[in-house]
Formats: structure tokens, sequence, C-alpha cells
């Protein structure tokens, strides 16, 4: 009857023996975590009234002083942006317009402002980092590895800065050795941990988790009652003359009252919707209307709220302009 009651009671802690055994082989096999602190700061107003449908990621720059560690940042990152609703833009594309403006410009690649850039029709916004720092520690059976990293998306069309954080980055790997034997085994799988390859390895894994708080296009500026972007603004040449037509189309909130200012020639010039959320004109340059410079700005309203989007990069002369005096 006793030898009875001993085999149930060992039966019923199997289970119990069973998780214990299996938990420290998990530890001793190795408990690798990358966790993450960062302080996202997005400029919503700005995201929404005219969203970037492109993204180039620039050459980062790096204040670590581990070499290389821009270079796998921006990679990681290019990666992890590509996966989210933007065109984005091939790193070697980007690098080989980069230097095409700095030679044009004598300037360095990194003294190019967003403007160029925009102007270069690479992307409507550009992703600028810096890696801040990247240390290492290993003791035994553990190892450690930090991370820092600096980042702004910029708005080539405007400027503005649509987004920004510094994010910091810390995997850990910890093993619990079974025995003697395992101990060594323990030992250097902490300090392989620690090779060249660990960076690269966690900066991907770091990226994927920031970019989880980025801005996305076209899900963020859905979240908005009204917006207005993917602006074409079409001029046959410049300067215009009266009788010759300019081209406006853009996407905007349906249902709403659209204009446009031709700089200080005249206001609120009507825009008709097209289709739902599509709105377009065709306006003819009237006698009279002048001026050496000259800039479009479409306005969207409805429900008290007014979008408005000025076209600084496109600028154009009407009538008697610097065009004429060149021809």
């Amino acid at each position: 009857m006793r030898i009875l009651k001993r085999s149930a009671r060992t039966a019923r802690g199997l289970p119990a023996l069973l998780l214990c055994a299996g938990a420290v082989l998990g530890l001793a096999a190795g408990c690798r975590r990358l966790t993450i602190s960062e302080n996202p700061r997005i400029n919503r107003a700005a995201f929404n009234a005219n969203p970037p449908q492109s993204i180039a990621v620039l050459p980062f720059s790096n204040s670590s002083g581990v070499k290389g560690a821009d270079v796998q940042a921006r990679e990681a990152f290019r990666a992890a942006v590509s996966a989210l609703n933007y065109r984005d833009v091939e790193i070697e594309k980007v690098d080989s317009t980069l230097a095409q403006l700095a030679a044009d410009r004598q300037l360095s690649p990194s003294e190019l402002p967003p403007t160029l850039i925009r102007e270069a029709d690479l992307a409507e916004a550009v992703l600028a980092g810096e890696v801040l720092k990247v240390s290492k520690m290993w003791f035994l059976l553990y190892s450690r590895l930090k991370v820092r990293v600096r980042l702004k998306l910029i708005d080539t069309r405007t400027e503005k800065v649509l987004y920004e954080n510094q994010a910091r980055g810390l995997n850990q790997r910890f093993s619990v050795p079974l025995g003697p034997i395992s101990l060594v085994k323990s030992t250097l799988q902490t300090l392989w941990d620690l090779r060249g390859e660990e960076i690269a390895e966690t900066m991907e894994e770091f990226s994927k988790k920031v970019v989880k708080g980025f801005p996305d296009y076209p899900v963020m500026a859905q979240q908005g009652q009204y917006y207005l972007r993917n602006i074409k603004f079409m001029v046959p040449h410049n300067p215009l003359r009266p009788g010759e037509a300019l081209g406006l189309i853009f996407n905007g909130t349906p249902g709403q009252k659209a204009y446009f200012d031709l700089g200080g020639i005249a206001k609120d010039i009507p825009v008709a919707e097209i289709s739902p959320g599509r709105y377009g004109v065709r306006y003819t340059i009237q006698p009279g209307q002048s001026a050496p410079y000259c800039v479009v700005t479409c306005k969207l309203a409805g429900g008290g709220q007014l979008l408005h989007v000025t076209l600084h990069r496109q600028p154009f002369a009407v009538g008697a302009g610097q065009g004429d005096a060149e021809r």
C-alpha cells in the first residue's frame, strides 16, 4: 500500500519536475533579449496636410567611434522603412544622386539641403540618422550590446521635420551552465555574441522595433478628418503669358470646397471636385496679369477647417518676367 501511495505522489510530481528541467535546459542554451527605449515625436499636422509618398534614407553620421556602425544602421533602417507603405529608394540611387548634386554645387553630400534633394526628384522625404553610441560588455556568462541612434524625417518639399526620435537598444544574453563542459560552451557563446556581425544583427532587429512607431502612409493620413496631398502642378513653360493655361490636380477630403491662390495676382480661384476626393482645374492667364515671381497655394476648406499647401519649390513668372528677358 505504501509503495502504491509513493508511486502516485511521484506521478503527480513528474510534470513539475519536467517543467523545471526544461526551464534549466532553456537557460543553459542561452537567454537573449533586445529591449528598446525611445522618445518619438511626430508633427501630425504637417504629415496629415501633405503626407510624403516616397522616402530616401540618407547616409548616417557616426559619433560612436565604432567603424562601420553608420553603414550597418543605415542599411537596417532602409530595410525596415521599405516594409512600410512608402515608395523607397535604393541606396545606390541615393548615393549617386547625392554625389552628383554635391559635385554640381561644390558641397559635401552632408551639406546638401533637402530642397536640392527634392529638385533632383529623389524623394518627397528623407530620413537622416546618426549613430550616437555602440558599446559592448562581456563577463563570462553575460554579454551586452548597447546602441543609440538619432533619427529625423524631413519633408523635402517644405523642409518641415515630420518625425524625430532618439532610440536606445539593449541586447543581452545570459547563459546558465549545467556542468564544467557546459560552462566552457556557455562562456564561449556569450563571447561569440559580441563578434562584429552581432552589431548588424542587433541593428536589424532594433530598426524593426523602432519603425513600428514611424508615421506610415497612408494609414496615418486617413486618421485625420481632412487631408490635402498628391499635388501635381503643370505649366507649359516659364514665364506664362496671357491666354496660356496652367494645370493643377490634387487629392483631398471628398465633398469640400477647394481653391488656389495664384501668388499675389488672384486669390481663391475655385477648383472643381472632378471625382470623389480628386480636385482639378485648368486656369488661363488673363490679360493684365503679371508677376516676375509667383507661387501657387492650394486650399481645402470645410467643416470649419482649412488646409493649405504652398508650392514654394515651383516658382514661375507670369506675363513679362525674367524668362522673357532671357529669350
